[in-house]
């Protein structure tokens, strides 16, 4: 190739992008002079659709200034931000969802729409429709529930971990604690975190329906894994919601919960000892309680005697052996 056509080449590439540009800039110009009186008159409509249009912006101060500016403007932003969650670009669709989330207004166009994101081909804009639903939360969000359900099914873990959050703030404890348990086996430990962070947000602010609804999981043998969880919490969960399973359930679970009296965790050896109290009385669980009255914690000292003292072992006993 000559050096005139070298120099050619990107002259005639600048000079289609510059009348790109300018063909833009034409049409936002011949908007926003020649549309009609009855349009031009609601002057939230043009910064609204360049506020989405921003959204696929590379800079990322740009996209969190058009979050913030649709915030302001509030409801009347919501049917263009519903419009977008069908917008072809990826961005656009992800941060559509999340600043409907922001505004948490008009809720009975938005849920649907959100809903209906959940099914998206990509994991980012799934995970945005969940974050979400998650936000808006509460009773407004409950006509979401069957497809977040099916979410805790999704191929990304970031969707399965926001679907768990958004069902604990929908609330439903009757329908999500099973749903939480058996989330509990999940393959990726965030998601398993986040089961078990739900159960213990329902656990410590609904404990009667906690222990109402958990003695009729059938999802024990996900409790049992748990114990083995390299995360504490997970690990701790596991042993307390054990503690509310049925007694005749439970007894798969005792070898376990004995090994778990040896966990690094204090919280969790206490919870395990707590759980065996509810177990049927063996050599093995009476031998490792009574080694557990040796242990460095106080609290796991005192479980440990609660849950001897309940299968009958002699007080008397336990105050010698803690001599």
């Amino acid at each position: 190739m000559s050096n005139k056509a070298k120099r050619i080449i990107p002259l005639i590439r600048l000079t289609a992008f510059t009348s790109h540009i300018a063909a833009n800039l034409l049409c936002y110009f011949l908007l926003l002079f020649f549309t009609p009186i009855s349009w031009a008159q609601q002057p939230s409509d043009l910064p609204v659709d360049l506020y989405i249009y921003t959204f696929n912006s590379i800079d990322e101060d740009e996209r969190l200034k058009a979050i913030e500016s649709l915030q302001k403007i509030g409801e009347p932003a919501i049917p263009a931000l519903v419009k977008a969650l069908q917008n072809e670009d990826i961005w656009v669709r992800s941060l559509a969802a999340i600043t409907i989330a922001r505004i948490k207004r008009n809720t009975e166009v938005s849920i649907p729409a959100l809903v209906q994101l959940l099914k998206d081909k990509q994991p980012l804009v799934r995970y945005s429709a969940a974050l979400a639903l998650r936000y808006i939360g509460g009773t407004k969000a409950t006509f979401a529930t069957p497809i977040l359900i099916q979410a805790l099914q999704d191929k990304s873990p970031s969707v399965r971990r926001r679907a768990i959050l958004a069902l604990r703030n929908i609330g439903k404890p009757k329908t999500t604690i099973p749903l939480f348990i058996k989330a509990l086996g999940d393959t990726d430990e965030s998601v398993r975190y986040s089961a078990a962070s739900s159960l213990n947000g329902i656990a410590s602010t609904n404990i009667p329906t906690f222990k109402k609804i958990v003695p009729s999981s059938s999802n024990i043998s996900f409790l049992i894994k748990a114990l083995q969880d390299k995360q504490e919490l997970v690990r701790y969960i596991a042993t307390f919601t054990l503690n509310y399973i049925g007694r005749s359930k439970r007894a798969s679970a005792t070898p376990t919960l004995v090994k778990a009296l040896q966990d690094e965790s204090p919280l969790v050896r206490q919870s395990a000892a707590f759980a065996l109290s509810n177990t049927k009385k063996t050599d093995s669980t009476v031998s490792a309680l009574i080694k557990a009255l040796k242990d460095d914690d106080y609290a796991v000292r005192n479980s440990a005697a609660y849950a001897l003292n309940r299968m009958g072992v002699a007080e008397r006993m336990l105050r010698q052996l803690d001599e």
